[in-house]
This record gives C-alpha cells, sequence and structure tokens, in this order.
C-alpha cells in the first residue's frame, strides 16, 4: 500500500519534471531564436557564456551552440518520459521483466549522452569564443571550463547500468526458476 503510494507520487513528480523540461525548452528555443533576428537579448545575463559574440561572429556556430543547449533537455525528457512508464509497469510481486530492463538501459544511455553532449559543448563554445577573441584582439585567450559540475551525470549513467545489469540477471534467474517449477 505505501509503495503503490510512493509510486503514484513519483508519476507525478515526474510529470512535473516534464512540464519544466517543456516549458525551459520553449522558452530558450525560443530566446536562441528571437537572438536570429535581434542580437542584443543574448547579452541580458541569461547565459554565463556571451552568445552576442558568437551571433555576431558566425551564424552556423551560433545554431549549433543552440542544438548543444537544447540536445540534454531532449534528452531529460526522454529519462523522465521512462522513468513514468517504469514506475507505471512496475509490478512488485514480478519486478523483474524485460521492459522493466530495457528502460533502465535506455536511461543509463541518455545520462550518458547528457554528460558527453556538456562535456563537448562546453569545450566547443569556450573554443569558439577563444578564436572570437583572437580574431578581433590578436591575443589568444583560453578559456577552460574544468568544473566538474556534469561529473555526477556520469556516475548516474554508471549507476544505473549497472542496476540495469542486475535486472538483466534477474531476469535470467526469474525466468530459469520459472521453468524449474
Amino acid at each position: 500500500m505505501k509503495t503503490e503510494i510512493l509510486f503514484t507520487i513519483s508519476k507525478i513528480v515526474f510529470g512535473i519534471c516534464i512540464v519544466t523540461i517543456g516549458m525551459s525548452f520553449c522558452y530558450f528555443f525560443g530566446l536562441l531564436i528571437w537572438g536570429i533576428f535581434e542580437p542584443n537579448i543574448l547579452t541580458k545575463g541569461v547565459w554565463k557564456i556571451d552568445f552576442f559574440k558568437i551571433r555576431n561572429h558566425n551564424l552556423f556556430q551560433y545554431l549549433f551552440a543552440c542544438f548543444l543547449i537544447l540536445l540534454p533537455l531532449v534528452l531529460y525528457f526522454l529519462i523522465f518520459k521512462n522513468l513514468i512508464e517504469i514506475t507505471s509497469k512496475l509490478n512488485l510481486q514480478n519486478p523483474f521483466s524485460n521492459l522493466i530492463s530495457k528502460k533502465m538501459f535506455q536511461i543509463s544511455y541518455f545520462l550518458f549522452g547528457i554528460f558527453f553532449i556538456g562535456f563537448i559543448s562546453e569545450q566547443l563554445i569556450s573554443n569558439i569564443i577563444s578564436e572570437i577573441d583572437f580574431q578581433k584582439s590578436g591575443i589568444y585567450h583560453e578559456y577552460h571550463n574544468y568544473n566538474l559540475d556534469k561529473l555526477f551525470l556520469l556516475i548516474a549513467a554508471l549507476i544505473t547500468y549497472i542496476f540495469s545489469l542486475i535486472f538483466k540477471r534477474g531476469i535470467e534467474i526469474q525466468t530459469e526458476n520459472d521453468l524449474t517449477v
């Protein structure tokens, strides 16, 4: 009984997370598209990096940077969608199922994808800004961003992957037990 209530509460929380991600996607997408036509909007302090420089330097690099910002939001959406499906389909009397294992594998891949995209995007955007500054001033500034704020995503991806392997092994043991009985 308590577990069912917990699953219901978690579905509600995951649904709220999906709505929040959707709103964030719409906000950033609108702001970035608006930045194509009105570049001054990009310097208002919403961003940690100066998109105004990238937009004025090269429109293709600006659009690529926008893609790298919006893609993790799509992956977060897919993670929470899978979490809702897991909490909806999980049967506590028979917890090991192929669907749950598959969804857990997908979540681990999405988490690794967010880590990889975040790491690559930070390096690419800092290289673009360094190149822009070098072309304008002749002085090369390195904008290295070595903060490890995305490292927790890699750890979460590894832990989720290990749990999905455990679930896969649990499915094998459960099918062996069903065959012997």
